[in-house]
């Protein structure tokens, strides 16, 4: 704990010149299977009052990956917030690993519940607007001016929002030899000059119930940012494609549909994206368990029995679309 105290000192020191950290309050949060999170307090002094302030510092993997998602995330944060989308205010970050073994950000803590939780316990009424605002929040991403991230890409071609995911899966599928999913990467390839309608957005690439916090006045707010550029249809079936794989099939159909109805038209070509995001999703899970990059120490057999069936219901996926019989196991 004293290294995370010393990680801490080091940000706050640099915002805020008269502060005392609360050190029993520092606290490890339930996280994902990647990073590490912790709660903590400080008491701001300004003249005769002091005031609580409440954050996060989250640890990523200690490697190039984890410094670069540090970056990523940190951006976002910044981008986002300035657009007036609710994500938590930003405060500092360090990637270089000079001093400490991983790099770390520290942001605002949101105090509220995850969205999931408010949804179990919620009427069948307010599941029906929940849905509706889960829909909207990822809608209300896709609709940003992409020019708030400052990447210009004013001057791709439309397919290469295509050809950019799918040189990374090549790329991963060289470097790890993983041949079982070959075909898929080669399906893809083959039907992508079908895919129309293609438009730059700024995507989540990771947008879940369980990445949403409601706080204490009912604002939702989302965190975990991996964000990219891409085609809006990418982020939506990653999102569907993930829940299905949770077995939340009856929310996923929901929520796709009141996206569609945001949309006001269908959404084409949407089981190409299906195919695109699972391949990825499923490369992603794949190289954390063969390099153990974005996983914590300890947590690689876990982590693979977690993913047995979301694996399965992945190569279920890519059979039913592509009507082949893709077999893999991880």
């Amino acid at each position: 704990m004293e290294n995370i105290k010393s990680m801490i000192k080091k940000i706050m020191d640099t915002v805020y010149p008269n502060y005392e950290l609360l050190d029993k309050n520092i606290t490890p949060l339930k996280s994902g299977w990647a990073g590490s999170v912790y709660a903590f307090s400080i008491y701001v002094r300004n003249n005769n009052n002091r005031e609580r302030k409440d954050y996060i510092i989250k640890l990523y993997s200690g490697n190039k990956k984890g410094a670069e998602g540090i970056e990523k995330e940190s951006q976002a944060l910044k981008f986002l917030a300035e657009s007036g989308y609710n994500v938590p205010e930003y405060v500092g970050h360090d990637t270089l690993m000079n001093e400490f073994e991983y790099p770390f950000m520290v942001m605002e803590q949101i105090k509220g519940k995850m969205f999931w939780d408010i949804y179990q316990e919620a009427e069948t009424e307010q599941k029906k607007d929940m849905v509706i605002t889960f829909s909207r929040l990822l809608y209300d991403l896709h609709k940003k001016d992409i020019k708030i991230t400052k990447i210009d890409t004013m001057e791709e071609e439309p397919i290469k929002l295509i050809d950019n995911e799918l040189e990374e899966i090549k790329e991963i599928l060289d470097s790890y030899s993983i041949e079982k999913l070959r075909p898929i990467y080669l399906w893809l390839e083959n039907e992508k000059d079908t895919v129309g309608d293609l438009s730059p957005s700024i995507l989540h690439r990771d947008y879940h119930p369980w990445n949403i916090i409601i706080d204490q006045r009912n604002q939702p707010y989302v965190i975990d940012w991996v964000w990219g550029i891409g085609d809006y249809r990418f982020d939506i079936a990653w999102t569907i494609c993930l829940l299905e794989r949770g077995g939340f099939d009856s929310f996923a159909e929901e929520a796709l549909t009141a996206y569609r109805e945001l949309l006001g038209k269908e959404i084409k070509n949407f089981d190409y994206f299906k195919v695109l995001s699972t391949l990825r999703w499923l490369l992603n899970v794949s190289v954390s368990l063969i390099s153990g990059e974005n996983l914590r120490e300890g947590e690689r057999q876990a982590f693979s029995e977690f993913l047995k069936m979301p694996v399965r219901k992945a190569c279920e996926t890519f059979n039913e679309i592509m009507n082949t019989e893709i077999r893999y196991t991880l």
